[in-house]
């Protein structure tokens, strides 16, 4: 049986794609052993690439989908995006829990100086309150006595009491 050119062609094209495919993600593989340890089990692997080699393109691709490209169960992430995938969300959670932590114990740092500023507060507040009192006792003792030596000094220098010698 005779296959039409662009037929073969197309025949070719998938089967080329396949192989592609499959070195791509063995390749990909390699390249991240770190991935095969945590990731997928011998068994795993093996039906992975047996389904690969089942769903690659071995079969004839319609005209409207030639790009190898076109479906996106075939493509193989590239290295910077699986970077970027496997980097960024755990470190945005590590950014959002430090930023909580920080902004925690601030808050536990500014609600303790208060209380602390406060108690400084009252207590300079207490000192200066008894000092006044003390001065203002001060005053008025000074007053009173300074009254009666005005008085006996007002009495003695009156003009009558020295006449009358009083």
């Amino acid at each position: 049986m005779a296959v039409s050119a662009p037929r073969a062609s197309m025949l070719h094209h998938s089967v080329v794609n396949a192989a592609l495919q499959l070195r791509r993600a063995a390749i990909w593989r390699m390249a991240s052993p770190e991935k095969q340890q945590g990731g997928l089990s011998h068994g795993r692997r093996i039906q992975e690439s047996t389904r690969l080699l089942s769903t690659s393109g071995l079969k004839a691709q319609s005209p409207s989908s030639s790009s190898p490209s076109s479906s996106s169960a075939e493509k193989i992430p590239s290295k910077h995006r699986l970077f970027y995938r496997e980097l960024l969300p755990p470190i945005f959670k590590v950014l959002a829990y430090s930023t909580a932590v920080y902004f925690s114990l601030h808050l536990a740092w500014t609600l303790l100086d208060r209380d602390e500023q406060r108690a400084a507060q009252a207590k300079e507040i207490q000192g200066l309150e008894e000092e006044a009192r003390a001065a203002a006792a001060n005053v008025k003792r000074t007053l009173e006595s300074k009254g009666e030596q005005a008085k006996e000094q007002s009495k003695s220098k009156s003009w009558w009491n020295k006449l009358t010698g009083r």
